[in-house]
């Protein structure tokens, strides 16, 4: 019985530490080319909504990360090749980096942009 006592909480203690770690996976393959465009064919285009009331300022664009580093730091460590950090910072200062929407490799930390698949005024 104490065993089954001491192997609970214990078990719990393990199972929320392996519950609480961030997914960490590779983003799918893109489909097929016929596939995407037959499902862009199937977009319907919506007509334009108001602005009224949306202000960029209203979102934090590069949010900290529990590390200190902004999402855009991490996101270029995450999608570049062989980056390096400036020294005792999160933030870039060479790697390589590729666009699979232009197909464009980018060498310089300031070219290597980082877009949203939805723009945000359109999001919200």
């Amino acid at each position: 019985m104490r065993r089954a006592l001491f192997g609970l909480p214990a078990t719990a203690l393990l199972l929320t530490a392996v519950a609480a770690a961030p997914a960490l996976a590779d983003p799918p393959a893109p489909p097929p080319a016929a596939t995407a465009r037959a499902e862009l064919a199937a977009l319907t285009v919506a007509t334009p909504h108001s602005m009224d009331g949306y202000a960029r300022a209203k979102f934090d664009i590069w949010a900290s990360q529990p590390d200190g580093c902004t999402t855009r730091q991490e996101v270029l460590a995450r999608d570049g090749k062989d980056v390096e950090d400036e020294p005792g910072s999160c933030q870039p200062s060479s790697g390589t980096w590729y666009s699979v929407y232009d197909d464009t490799t980018v060498t310089t930390v300031a070219k290597a942009t980082i877009d949203h698949l939805v723009s945000v005024p359109v999001a919200v």
